[in-house]
């Protein structure tokens, strides 16, 4: 497969990615990567001038064979699990490994950056969406944005979804996560978001969001166990997750009218934001701690509950 960036990103950030797919490449050995070949001048990156004197680099990559997730998934609830315990022994794998790219400031599917993010609200048309954004941002603020500061911080892929995630059929008939491709938004960010990123995309057309969500977070906590604390954060960062989506969303219809792929699954998205908002915060990060093995700690927020909830019904009537 033969690439060629379309120059927003830097050198050092393609570097990156590829430092990182090497690296998973050696540890998980099971798992298929599109891992870069080298040039005849011992490179993994080749620069290039087009016919408009615009500089590029391009990269040679392994293809990557197997279905995406998002067209065999069918609700599965063992292949949502094989889908979080892979992403955490990929960050199992990543935790020592640093870059001085890695940090990436700019990058709005970052939840570290979800500030950067807020302003764009004002592109969204319909009222009564915008509210809930504005909603879940606030909450970003009140209930997770101090908590996750303290939280830990690693390299991630940081947009595992149904389109990243491909799977194979074993000699058994069984399906299971065989590669992992999409390394464009890697990051240095808190841990905790990686796996909200991919628990976000399973509620997405879900017949059972909460319960398919869980799966994946089940399977991440086997494989690279969470902290009670990081668990505690996984509904709003879900949330925010969705939120980031619609927003950039509507920046872009707006920016760049042509540009449908950002746009793939925004009405899912809504959905499962407003699934979420008339979710029990409290009743869903129970059932969470309750799937990764920790004893519930609902009945200690009786009085937060129904104050969240108060607030939650009000605006899902508007």
């Amino acid at each position: 497969l033969f690439k060629i960036h379309d120059g927003f990103e830097s050198e050092g950030v393609i570097e990156l990615q590829t430092e990182v797919i090497s690296l998973l490449s050696g540890q998980l050995p099971a798992l298929k990567f599109p891992d870069s070949h080298i040039n005849e001048r011992g490179e993994s990156l080749t620069r290039v001038v087009d016919d408009n004197g615009s500089p590029h680099f391009c990269r040679l990559l392994n293809y990557v064979p197997g279905e995406l997730l998002k067209d065999v998934r069918g609700n599965d609830s063992q292949l949502l699990f094989n889908l979080g315990e892979i992403l955490g022994k990929t960050d199992a794998a990543l935790a020592g490994f640093s870059h001085s790219a890695a940090n990436r400031s700019n990058l709005p599917w970052d939840m570290k950056n979800t500030h950067s993010v807020m302003p764009l609200t004002q592109f969204i048309d319909a009222p009564a969406k915008r509210r809930l954004v504005e909603y879940f941002f606030s909450q970003y603020d009140t209930k997770v944005y101090r908590s996750l500061l303290e939280q830990r911080m690693s390299v991630v892929h940081g947009d595992m979804h149904a389109r990243s995630a491909l799977v194979e059929t074993g000699a058994d008939g069984e399906k299971f996560i065989s590669g992992i491709i999409d390394f464009g938004d890697t990051v240095f960010t808190y841990t905790v978001c990686n796996i909200a990123t991919a628990a976000a995309d399973a509620l997405i057309d879900s017949n059972n969001p909460l319960e398919d969500a869980s799966e994946v977070i089940r399977g991440y906590h086997q494989a690279w166990p969470l902290t009670v604390e990081e668990i505690s954060l996984l509904y709003y960062l879900m949330a925010i997750r969705l939120c980031i989506y619609v927003c950039m969303a509507a920046f872009t219809r707006h920016t760049k009218p042509d540009n449908a792929h950002v746009s793939l699954k925004e009405l899912s998205a809504w959905k499962a934001i407003r699934y979420l908002l008339k979710l029990n915060p409290i009743a869903a990060q129970a059932k969470i701690l309750e799937k990764c093995g920790f004893e519930s700690r609902e009945a200690t927020f009786h009085a937060d509950v129904k104050a969240m909830m108060d607030e939650g019904n009000t605006l899902a009537k508007e």
